[in-house]
């Protein structure tokens, strides 16, 4: 059985993020959990029971509806909805560690504020704090089948499959192409390119994959720039490769944020 969390605002981003995930991921032993975290609007002061059994229902009821629309959609659907009060990546870690959870997909909120961060802090969080891969799921993305794969390594010390085991499943359930791409640097040492690429070889044998090695400038750029050579439908990084995430997250340009808006983003837990 395969569990997925959903984190939804109700928003229009989060619905869009929900279908990329049911039209990516569903499957006969599948279920999502559309999850809604919310807290109470005060900061120190004592709230009536009343206020906060009205927000509550209020945030069940628009579960619900959310619900309702995404079984009329999807028929057949295995999906669980949890409305929960409390802090965002308290919550979702402890369901992910209380129902097994293998993966959390969610949106993105796009550029905002004066640094122009690219992605909301919530998911910033969850990708620091989740033991399990996040997808992120750019705004205005669109949903696109999954066709060719680009993963990010650095070949350090590749850690073999069960940290790779979700890039195996996405191309083995959807016949995509796997770009394993490697940016060399000067100054990162010496790598055993040649080893830690069969290594790589060994783990995708049974799936169609290429190996390209490209000199390093800047990380975030060159992947970016690469998926867009190579059509990609996905990125996929180990959380610590490059630093890439974290620079993605805090040094938007308009073009990285242009690409993001094309590019889900798979970000894994190294094991």
């Amino acid at each position: 059985m395969k569990n997925i969390i959903i984190p939804t605002d109700f928003s229009a981003n989060a619905k869009m993020a929900a279908d990329y995930a049911i039209n990516t991921f569903n499957g006969p032993d599948t279920v999502f959990w559309l999850t809604h975290v919310y807290r109470m609007p005060y900061s120190g002061a004592v709230v009536s029971v009343d206020l906060d059994n009205m927000l509550k229902e209020d945030r069940e009821k628009e579960l619900k509806n959310e619900l309702k629309a995404f079984r009329t959609e999807y028929p057949g659907l295995e999906i669980k909805g949890h409305a929960i009060q409390g802090m965002f990546v308290d919550v979702i870690t402890k369901m992910v560690a209380n129902e097994d959870i293998d993966m959390i997909v969610m949106g993105t909120t796009g550029a905002t504020g004066a640094k122009g961060v690219l992605l909301g802090s919530n998911a910033a969080n969850i990708v620091k704090h989740a033991q399990v891969p996040v997808l992120l799921y750019p705004k205005d993305c669109g949903i696109h089948a999954i066709s060719n794969v680009v993963f990010a390594s650095d070949l350090k010390h590749v850690k073999g499959y069960e940290t790779l085991k979700p890039i195996r499943q996405i191309v083995k359930e959807t016949g995509a192409k796997l770009d394993i791409l490697h940016l060399e640097s000067q100054e990162e040492g010496v790598i055993d390119v040649e080893r830690e690429s069969l290594l790589l070889d060994t783990i995708f044998v049974d799936l169609p994959h290429g190996f390209h090695v490209k000199e390093l400038k800047l990380a975030e750029d060159d992947i970016l720039d690469y998926a867009r050579d190579v059509n990609a439908d996905l990125i996929v990084a180990v959380a610590r490769t490059y630093g890439f995430f974290e620079r993605i997250v805090h040094r938007s340009t308009s073009r990285k944020l242009s690409m993001l808006t094309n590019v889900p983003l798979l970000i894994l837990r190294e094991h």
